[in-house]
């Protein structure tokens, strides 16, 4: 939480995202993944999943590939990836 700004005050900033996601989002994904394992994983091991070293964009495939088992024929796909600083700016209102 940004230095002096309280519990409330954050939630009230994130509340028009809220509104947002409550009105618009159809699919919502939620993954777990144990970082300290993938990266002991052999290099075999992540060649069969793909080859990548970095978690993170593993998990940012396998959710972009689940998203699209839903998708229909006339679906839109929108990818909206906020940058570190551009979160910080959300949560300081």
């Amino acid at each position: 939480m940004p230095a002096g700004q309280s519990i409330e005050q954050r939630t009230q900033a994130l509340l028009p995202f809220v509104d947002c996601i409550n009105q618009y989002l159809e699919i919502g994904l939620l993954q777990g993944w144990y970082v300290k394992g993938y990266n002991g994983l052999s290099i075999e091991v992540k060649s069969q999943l793909g080859g990548s070293h970095d978690p993170y964009q593993l998990a940012f495939i396998r959710g972009i590939l689940e998203i699209g088992n839903h998708l229909h024929e006339e679906d839109h796909l929108s990818i909206i990836r906020p940058t570190v600083s551009t979160s910080r700016m959300l949560l300081r209102g």
